[in-house]
């Protein structure tokens, strides 16, 4: 969880309060993906989760372009907004605006080569997070890492209503 917690992405639910990155949830996400989107409406707010998000879905510019907005986002309110808006903007099965607001949003962002390299190497860690010895071989997003008391992980890929709940356990069994 240590290297976990050196990657970019921002944090919510920590209320303003300093906390060790490597003691919080971990949750790689794209924003095009509804599950993740339901995920982020369910469990923000009640436990500190660090959000990396992560273009892996089909559409990679898109995917790109609006995890680049979310990390520009400074704080935790912001960062809460700007996912909502991500999700919004270019969500799977998003109708909250039309294709050609969509390609003006993402017009509008222009990710640094640095934001380029920082999501490159996050998709790298969730590659390898996957195919560590002991892991499930088949992933996909949401991937939720939770840190327990005694420096193991648990993992939990995919999402389902209730998961949140489990996620949740986990978290506070871990503290």
């Amino acid at each position: 969880m240590t290297e976990v917690a050196k990657l970019h992405g921002v944090l919510i639910g920590a209320d303003g309060k300093k906390v060790d990155e490597s003691q919080v949830v971990t949750i790689f996400f794209d924003p095009r993906c509804p599950f993740c989107h339901s995920l982020f409406r369910t469990i923000s707010g009640k436990i500190p989760v660090k959000w990396v998000p992560i273009p892996v879905l089909a559409g990679t510019d898109a995917g790109i372009s609006s995890s680049a907005f979310i990390l520009s986002a400074k704080g935790e309110a912001e960062a809460s907004r700007a996912i909502e808006t991500a999700f919004s903007y270019v969500g799977e099965g998003s109708v909250a605006h039309t294709p050609d607001d969509t390609q003006k949003w993402l017009a509008g962002i222009n990710p640094t080569e640095q934001q380029k390299k920082d999501l490159q190497e996050s998709v790298s860690a969730f590659v390898a997070i996957h195919k560590a010895p002991g892991s499930d071989p088949t992933f996909g997003v949401p991937s939720v890492l939770v840190p327990m008391a005694d420096g193991s992980v648990t993992m939990h890929d995919g999402y389902n209503p209730g998961d949140e709940d489990k996620i949740i356990a986990d978290y506070r069994r871990g503290r």
